[in-house]
């Protein structure tokens, strides 16, 4: 048994309790103790029964391992630099109706739900969270820090930057798209995107920013 602590308290979080509930109820080959909740963001004292921790400090056991529940990446990616701080690692989670190809290769730290498929020879950073229904192509290249949300599809060659988020039923073809970028939802992206942008439409049209770019709450 894994005692895992989950960051985030907000939709994303439930979800990902969902998935390690899933786990430890069928056949999966590891069991997780889920201890909690972690957010310093929300005025929750609890979410699903479980208490919503404040502070590190109060998580005393050093060997629990973290779980990604925050979806955006700015917010995921100011957890993760304060509990690798303090010398906790991160928990890989894969909802065991994912396939994932024994030629791919993802990062430390990813969170995909169900029903998700990943072909050979992908390649994914670490700290991925990939929502259910999301298909990557062969050979497509994702960066760190990436959010994909349901029903998403990626096409082989793909390549997507760090910290970008990608909108619910969004296709993105065989083109580049940057760091720091947010993918509208039920958006067709058909041509490369930079980095530091907003895109969207069908197909979409995308709109620079000047070099900051905020992807809301957790």
């Amino acid at each position: 048994m894994i005692n895992v602590i989950i960051l985030g308290a907000g939709g994303h979080a439930k979800e990902v309790y969902s998935t390690i509930d899933y786990m430890n109820a069928t056949h999966s080959f590891k069991k997780y103790n889920i201890v909690g909740f972690y957010d310093d963001a929300t005025e929750r004292t609890s979410l699903l029964n479980f208490k919503v921790f404040k502070k590190i400090d109060d998580i005393v056991d050093k060997n629990i391992k973290v779980v990604l529940g925050v979806g955006t990446p700015q917010a995921k990616s100011i957890l993760i630099e304060k509990f690798q701080q303090r010398g906790f690692s991160l928990e890989t989670i894969i909802h065991p109706t994912t396939f994932v190809s024994p030629f791919a290769k993802i990062g430390i730290g990813a969170v995909i739900q169900s029903y998700c498929l990943i072909q050979p020879d992908v390649k994914i950073g670490n700290y991925f969270s990939c929502n259910d229904h999301v298909q990557i192509g062969h050979d497509a290249v994702i960066g760190d820090n990436v959010h994909i949300n349901p029903n998403v599809n990626i096409s082989g060659g793909a390549h997507i930057g760090d910290n970008t988020f990608i909108g619910v039923k969004a296709t993105i073809l065989r083109v580049k798209v940057g760091s720091n970028c947010i993918i509208g939802a039920c958006s067709l992206i058909n041509k490369d995107v930079p980095d530091f942008s907003k895109a969207k439409g069908i197909p979409a049209r995308y709109t620079p920013s000047d070099g900051k770019i905020s992807f809301g709450n957790r």
